[in-house]
């Protein structure tokens, strides 16, 4: 429930203010000044993340596993614990399976990297839907789940704030790409996604919004989350059904390994 308020600002905040507006994130003055008021108050404040690093590609004929590759002169694993950590998130849980004990030995308990990591073991292929339910006992809040292989540049801070702000069950990172052929790509209505086509056919494309990998959930999606299968399929498009999925897009850099 939403209540009225009436209240004097300074004229040169309230530019500011105004400035925030795009009409598509931001709806309105007093959508930005309740963004900033949840952010003032720590009401968008995430700790939590999960890294899937557990799964084995038929492309994978590297002599690492694709997390670990260089890039940069860092894995690219560790590119995404930077990035976690820059948005304040520190708990972080990796799943692993393929190759883990490189992955164990490097990271250890994350101390080097200024934040807690454990993990979590997938003796079978889960696919990427079945790590999330090994972790349903591990979030009790907002968490993001990210794949292991991604590098994107992405605000999380105005990513989570506009989940919170949708009251969705996740939000899903959203990139616009030339080829939606290669990608699970998303149907869009407003920032409610209705659906989604895994790697469509030429010209059966519902848009070329790719999903990019980056996810933020709210423990109730373990309410929908099978042992063993994909997330992509098998949670999201129960999601989507239900209008319990938010789309974000984003406009920088991204990159899948």
């Amino acid at each position: 429930m939403k209540e009225k308020i009436a209240f004097s600002i300074d004229s040169s905040l309230l530019k500011k203010v105004d400035a925030m507006v795009d009409e598509v994130k931001v709806k309105s003055r007093s959508h930005a000044l309740e963004i900033l008021i949840r952010k003032a108050l720590g009401e968008d404040e995430v700790k939590g993340a999960l890294i899937l690093a557990g799964g084995e590609s038929k492309k994978d004929n590297y002599s690492t596993t694709r997390p670990m590759l260089l890039f940069e002169d860092k894995p690219i694993l560790q590119h995404i614990i930077e990035w976690l950590r820059k948005f304040g998130i520190t708990n972080i849980t990796i799943s692993v399976g393929y190759m883990r004990e490189e992955i164990e030995s490097y990271f250890r308990d994350g101390h080097d990297f200024e934040v807690k990591i454990d993990y979590m073991r997938e003796d079978e292929p889960l696919g990427t839907a079945g790590p999330l339910y090994l972790a349903k006992n591990r979030f009790g809040s907002t968490f993001v789940v990210i794949y292991a292989d991604v590098l994107c540049d992405i605000d999380l801070s105005d990513m989570i704030s506009h989940h919170k702000q949708s009251k969705a069950i996740g939000t899903i990172a959203l990139k616009e790409v030339k080829d939606a052929r290669k990608y699970g790509v998303a149907n869009l209505d407003g920032n409610k996604i209705t659906g989604f086509v895994q790697k469509p056919e030429p010209g059966k494309e519902p848009s070329n919004l790719a999903n990019a990998g980056v996810y933020v959930f709210e423990p109730s999606v373990f309410d929908h989350v099978p042992k063993k299968g994909m997330l992509e399929t098998e949670v999201l498009g129960k999601l989507s059904k239900m209008r319990a999925l938010n789309g974000y897009v984003f406009s920088g850099k991204w990159y899948e390994a």
